[in-house]
């Protein structure tokens, strides 16, 4: 699946709450090398859009809403950033992001 996503018709985007995000899981589970190449190497194919000050508000309102339902603060940025951005398809691990009105990839790609 991931070579199909490095298509140069598609255009990879993330955030940068899933790159914080990412990065301290990374380290902290495999160790810095891990995060740092991941970080040099993956990151590399990927946009970064930014979280502003305005949609890291609505997140918080909405993790504060749906927490209990074990989202992340991250989950909700990311929620937020797509629908600010209008971004309706998600590679991702987390079936609930079907939930919240976004098509997974692995549903999409062939």
């Amino acid at each position: 699946m991931w070579p199909d996503l490095l298509d140069d018709s598609i255009t990879l985007l993330t955030s940068n709450y899933v790159v914080w995000e990412t990065v301290c899981l990374l380290q902290n589970r495999i160790g810095f090398e891990a995060a740092r190449l991941w970080h040099k190497d993956i990151l590399g194919v990927l946009d970064v859009l930014w979280v502003n000050e305005g949609m890291h508000q609505r997140a918080y309102e909405l993790w504060l809403n749906l927490g209990r339902k074990r989202l992340s603060l991250v989950d909700c940025a990311s929620f937020v950033t797509m629908h600010a951005y209008v971004i309706e398809k998600v590679f991702c691990f987390k079936p609930y992001f079907a939930d919240h009105g976004f098509a997974l990839i692995e549903q999409i790609l062939p």
